[in-house]
């Protein structure tokens, strides 16, 4: 199990439209909290840079949860599609926290 010291409280973030750095954050903590009883649990998190250019996607497993690191000038939310498009505004499932690793297995 990866240790975290969490460093801010949980933001959402459902759409391009309400993006966040977390706090300038270099690791964030993303949890999808999407129960087991919904049809379709994954969503994507989308990471753009400083200008809102989509760098990349992943998808995030019915209460699937991570560890990223990023740039602190990147930008991330949760979406509907892997393309970066669709999502929930702020009714995003997907909770993202500014942590610090605490051991070497997250860091490196």
């Amino acid at each position: 199990m990866d240790a975290i010291k969490p460093l801010s409280i949980g933001v959402l973030a459902g759409s391009a439209d309400n993006k966040t750095t977390v706090g300038n954050a270099e690791y964030v903590y993303c949890q999808n909290s999407l129960s087991k009883s919904n049809i379709d649990g994954t969503i994507f998190v989308a990471i753009t840079d400083a200008s809102g250019d989509l760098k990349s996607t992943f998808g995030l497993g019915t209460n699937g949860n991570m560890i990223i690191r990023k740039e602190p000038t990147d930008h991330v939310y949760s979406c509907s599609s892997r393309n970066g498009g669709g999502g929930g505004g702020d009714e995003s499932p997907c909770v993202f926290t500014k942590v610090e690793p605490i051991n070497d297995y997250v860091r490196n």
